[in-house]
This record gives structure tokens, sequence and C-alpha cells, in this order.
């Protein structure tokens, strides 16, 4: 059974109210529409619904961890940010990088269609592929692979262990 993003959001703050009252602090107030609009704008795409959604409800929360094991949820400014930093140093890669790749797993690092959605601090992301509206997990230096299983609506299911060869953790399929 899958939630509403809003009734997945209710469930967390619960949770974070009883045990970690600190995150739930941390979590950012809603994101204004026009804000949303501006960062569609400058990625040159619209966000997915269950990315809007949830900026509706927290806009980012700083550089507190609440997706284990240490992602914090990016503000709309920090995607527009990270998103048009990964532009910059990879898109002299991006020309023709789609050529001889029928399955869409390619990189080499960075697709324009990715929306970075949370970070680990350490130059590491969270990322909406516009294309499949999957999740995946980018490792700085790593060529992405996409791969499967959902949590919840938005929520990736990550653990605790090394990245396996290709530097990707399992990724989600975002509902539509």
């Amino acid at each position: 059974m899958t939630s509403s993003i809003s009734e997945s959001w209710t469930r967390i703050e619960v949770w974070l109210a009883r045990h970690a009252p600190r995150t739930l602090a941390a979590l950012g107030p809603p994101a204004e529409r026009s804000a949303i609009a501006v960062a569609e704008q400058a990625i040159g795409q619209a966000f997915p619904e269950p990315l809007v959604e949830s900026l509706l409800r927290h806009n980012g929360m700083g550089h507190y961890d609440l997706l284990p094991p240490f992602w914090s949820l990016l503000d709309v400014q920090s995607i527009i940010n990270a998103w048009q930093t990964r532009m910059k140093i990879y898109g002299d890669e991006l020309a023709g990088a789609e050529e001889g790749d029928p399955d869409g797993e390619y990189g080499p690092w960075w697709h324009g269609q990715w929306i970075p959605f949370a970070a680990d601090g350490a130059g590491d992301y969270l990322i909406i592929d516009e294309r499949s509206y999957r999740t995946i997990t980018l490792y700085r230096g790593c060529r992405p692979r996409v791969s499967g299983g959902l949590t919840g609506p938005g929520l990736p299911r990550t653990r605790r262990w090394p990245p396996p060869p290709g530097c990707v953790r399992p990724a989600s399929r975002i509902p539509r």
C-alpha cells in the first residue's frame, strides 16, 4: 500500500516528534510555489509532483540527517545550485552520452534530466531521474546505474553498506 506524500510526512513527523525532536525542528518551513516555479525554470524542467508536494510541506532541512544513513533534504535553492554546478562540471561530457545506450543507464557522471533532492554533505546526491521517475544514488567520481525498489512515495530505501560496483545503491521508482 502506498501513501500520499502528505500522509507519509505526517507519519515521519509523528515519529520524529517522539524519537528525534531536534531533527523534526530542523525541517524547513513550506517552500513557496513561486520559488519552485523559479527552480523549474532554472533547470529547464518541471519537478515531479511528489517532489513538489514534499517541498510544499518542508523546504529542505539544513545540515541534519533525515534519510538513513546520512542524507539531508535539499531546499529549493540548493536543488538549483547542485543541478547548475553539476551541469557546469559535466556539461561538455553530456553531448552524445545517450548514443549507443538503449537501456538509458549512462552518465557519464550527470544528466540534465536528473533532479537532486537530498545530499550527504560530501558531494553525493539522491536524484530523481525525470526520464524514468526513478531515484538514483550518485556518488561523486562514480558512474551511476539505475535499479529498482520503493519504500514509499518519494522515499528511497537505503541501508548502511558500502556502494557496490558502479558506486550506486538500489534506486526507487517515483509514483506518477
